[in-house]
């Protein structure tokens, strides 16, 4: 039986939910069924010397948006037991969602649990021309997975400016 996320996830995956805002959200234009990489935002402090931006996962699937479900693994609404006006309802407060859950491989769940607590994250969605869905649906496991790598893409505030990074100033007594 399970519950409705239990019946939207494979044996692999895994339901976890992460808090957004309007921007954390994608500007509150997520849906059901989207794919969307997740990156970090490191903030310069005591153990990070450097603000640094990195993609944490890539291509995972978005299975509520607030209380909007997409569909069960077999293709059906999660919501069938709702009125077209609760449907309708749902859709128009999707916008205004505090949290998502999204399909994590199992391999990565901690990754995206540390991650969480480390900096600020932002959702970026990839664009449906990727076909990311279909390959999901036709039964290709593990996308995330197989589209991370060690190299995560891991950018310094640093070499964002024109310029060299910022030369160390030895102090008085150096």
């Amino acid at each position: 039986a399970g519950g409705s996320l239990a019946r939207m996830i494979r044996p692999n995956e895994r339901a976890l939910a992460v808090a957004i805002d309007e921007v954390i959200g994608a500007g509150g234009q997520l849906s059901p069924g989207d794919f969307v990489d997740v990156m970090l935002f490191l903030p310069q402090d005591a153990l990070n010397p450097d603000k640094s931006a990195q993609l944490v996962i890539p291509a995972l699937r978005l299975l509520s948006v607030g209380e909007l479900l997409g569909p069960t693994i077999d293709g059906q609404s999660a919501a069938k037991a709702l009125s077209t006006d609760e449907k309708l309802k749902l859709e128009q407060r999707r916008s205004s969602a505090r949290n998502v859950v999204l399909a994590v491989p199992e391999q990565l769940l901690s990754r995206l649990m540390l991650a969480t607590q480390s900096g600020t994250l932002r959702l970026a969605v990839r664009s449906a021309e990727e076909k990311n869905l279909q390959r999901y649906w036709a039964g290709e496991k593990d996308l995330a997975a197989r589209l991370d790598s060690t190299n995560r893409n891991l950018v310094h505030f640093a070499q964002l400016s024109l310029g060299s990074p910022p030369k160390s100033v030895a102090g008085p007594g150096a």
